[in-house]
């Protein structure tokens, strides 16, 4: 009897980093040996995560020194940028060839990350067969639901008998290897409903399979972005839906675990966008890393120029008052923190379609309502430090005014900006967090030092 044992979160870091190093000093010391018994030994996802960090040298030697024991499955663990740096070492033909052992349906993801001429020079060395499943997946838009079905699933007509279904079952070697669900197709091939195997089994022999099947059924269209499909999943609880295509006929399935593999990728890809950065960024070339960066770092630098623009205005009333520059930037900071948990939950409401036309007032009312109560709380507590700090009660209570306005327009700018970035059709993790900033800098500045120009000076 085998028996599987369980580690701490503090065990498995420790084996790993004892693994990371045996690769390492095996892969330095040129030990072939050791370093094919040990790629043989652990878990393609435990070397897919050495190789994740290594350098190209390392890879290389890792790679040939594995061989054919390599488990081609390891190619799902990369992120586009190594992927190419292991084709670049496997050469054209040797890499596709080994992409060419993964499922049709591993494979489509796989490569629609490449760009087309990779994709073509890929393509032409599998056979005709694997070729024409591949690009009739790849002709499904990318990211969507098409390029990712299996194509194996047991489907059968409405009309049989328990017995006939079973008699299907029994001894079939061309059925999916894992599945629980049966789904019910009229003629046309359209679904109609599913069946658990528990229910069939359970079931008498002559019952036609319509009367006992669950009429409820979701469906997914082959076209739909995955994030879509991913939702439906969340929405009504489902272990798998049926793929169809235009006309409703299905031609795929799609399982509880591969959605939800896309939902930890696209939190993740939203956490990502919302810091401006790419989800690529950790293995990446610093070279790649630093110009994916750069665009909205400029954009981030223009709005700061038109920041400095507003301080300017207002250099007069700074001379006359010094202690203005010291409170301006509490003003700014707290307002764009505000705003980040605004946006925060804006986007996530977004992604998860909580938030519709006709609850958008409700959503940004709330917002600004919570950023008002925190802004005149903040701004109290907040003006009672700088009164003992500085003694000026007359800026301090400016203060407590434009902290508690700002944080109204942080609510507002929060949970508006990505519900009308996602209105036109963008996505509104990108851009959100940089509009935030300089709306709460540029109003924030504007708010404090015109108010003490107009009441103080």
């Amino acid at each position: 009897m085998t028996t599987t044992k369980t580690f701490s979160d503090n065990e498995r870091e420790t084996i790993r980093y004892e693994l990371n190093q045996k690769i390492t000093f095996a892969v330095e010391n040129n030990d072939k040996k050791s370093l094919s018994k040990i790629v043989t030994d652990i878990h393609y996802a435990d070397l897919a995560d050495y190789i994740k960090f290594a350098n190209y040298e390392q890879r290389k030697k890792i790679i040939q020194t594995a061989g054919s024991n390599l488990n081609p499955e390891i190619l799902l663990e990369f992120e586009i940028d190594v992927l190419r740096s292991i084709k670049s070492i496997f050469g054209q033909r040797n890499f596709a060839s080994f992409v060419g052992k993964l499922d049709t349906q591993d494979i489509i993801p796989l490569i629609d990350d490449f760009d087309d001429t990779e994709k073509i020079e890929i393509l032409s060395y599998f056979s005709a067969t694997k070729r024409n499943s591949v690009l009739k997946g790849l002709s499904y838009p990318k990211d969507s639901i098409g390029t990712l079905m299996q194509n194996k699933y047991v489907a059968v007509d409405g009309n049989s008998t328990v017995s006939v279904v079973l008699e299907k079952l029994v001894g079939n070697k061309n059925l999916p290897e894992n599945y629980d669900e049966i789904f019910v197709l009229d003629r046309k091939s359209i679904p109609i409903g599913s069946l658990h195997i528990s229910k069939l089994i359970r079931s008498k022999k002559n019952t036609k399979v319509k009367t006992i099947m669950s009429p409820t059924l979701q469906y997914i269209d082959a076209s739909l972005d995955k994030e879509e499909a991913s939702y439906i999943f969340r929405h009504y609880d489902l272990t798998s839906a049926p793929v169809v295509n235009k006309q409703k006929q299905m031609i795929g399935v799609v399982y509880l675990d591969q959605m939800v593999d896309i939902i930890e990728e696209e939190a993740e890809e939203d956490i990502m966008k919302l810091g401006g950065v790419n989800i690529t960024d950790l293995y990446s070339a610093f070279l790649k890393t630093a110009i994916q960066r750069f665009p909205w770092l400029f954009f981030n630098l223009l709005t700061a120029c038109l920041t400095s623009i507003v301080i300017s205005k207002f250099r007069d009333q700074i001379e006359q008052l010094v202690i203005l520059a010291a409170i301006m930037p509490i003003v700014g900071s707290m307002g764009g923190n505000a705003g980040t948990q605004s946006v925060t939950v804006a986007v996530r409401a977004i992604a998860n379609k909580d938030i519709i036309s006709s609850n958008i007032l409700q959503v940004v009312s709330k917002e600004v309502a919570v950023c008002a109560l925190n802004g005149l709380v903040l701004g109290l507590l907040g003006g009672t430090i700088l009164f003992l700090l500085y003694t000026d009660l007359n800026v301090c209570g400016i203060f407590v005014l434009a902290v508690t306005i700002n944080f109204v327009l942080a609510g507002l700018w929060g949970g508006m900006i990505p519900i009308i970035i996602n209105k036109l059709g963008l996505d509104p993790a990108i851009s959100s967090g940089v509009l935030l900033t300089f709306l709460t800098d540029f109003l924030g500045f504007f708010i404090f030092l015109g108010l003490a120009s107009v009441l103080l000076l």
